[in-house]
């Protein structure tokens, strides 16, 4: 999702509370009992909002100033699986039959290159570069598009030489498929895809 649709997301839930009111009539009190309910990530749309008419002179203060959430939790925050944990999800991929190789592959491969399951899903057989070791990252999965890579630029990533997921694979059968992960109808992955894990 891009910034603009974060934004646009975060503010529903702030017209959907307080509706066509002017901001100037929203009170401290308001603006700290609506923030101690709301996500943290639309709280911080707001005050990011409310910053920007102070400084517009829109409004003269913010009544939702300093009252990001301190406690706020990222990705950066969760821990990833254990080897233990991880080893078990690996072998959860046995439940989708033929299929499990494939996606215990794209488990595997995602673990060890670290790229954004966007990046995997657009990646294509000519992006991987199995003679040395490196994955060209050139374009993502974003909104059912194909689209520029998240940091705007191409890049490379190494792949470990001991990362054997394709050894399964007839590799020359799968260059008509071009997408290097696909589902089982022989199709190209999306996010909603990686429910079935």
């Amino acid at each position: 999702m891009s910034s603009t649709e974060t934004a646009k997301a975060a503010l529903v839930r702030f017209r959907r509370d307080f509706g066509s009111r002017r901001l100037e009539s929203l009170t401290r009190i308001e603006a700290k009992d609506w923030a101690a309910t709301a996500p943290a990530g639309d709280t911080a749309v707001v005050i990011t909002l409310m910053n920007q008419a102070v400084a517009d002179d829109v409004l003269s203060e913010n009544a939702f100033r300093g009252l990001g959430r301190k406690d706020k939790k990222g990705r950066s925050d969760v821990a990833p699986p254990t080897a233990e944990e991880f080893g078990r999800l690996l072998d959860a991929c046995d439940v989708h039959g033929w299929y499990g190789d494939h996606l215990r592959s794209l488990l595997i491969f995602a673990a060890y290159t670290r790229l954004r399951p966007g990046e995997i899903f657009a990646l294509k057989w000519g992006d991987i570069d199995l003679e040395t070791n490196r994955v060209h990252v050139r374009r993502r999965v974003y909104n059912r598009r194909i689209d520029i890579p998240k940091s705007n630029k191409t890049r490379i990533v190494a792949l470990p030489a001991m990362l054997e997921v394709y050894s399964h694979y007839d590799v020359g059968a799968l260059d008509a498929i071009d997408a290097a992960f696909a589902r089982p109808a022989v199709t190209p992955l999306r996010v909603a895809s990686m429910d079935l894990a």
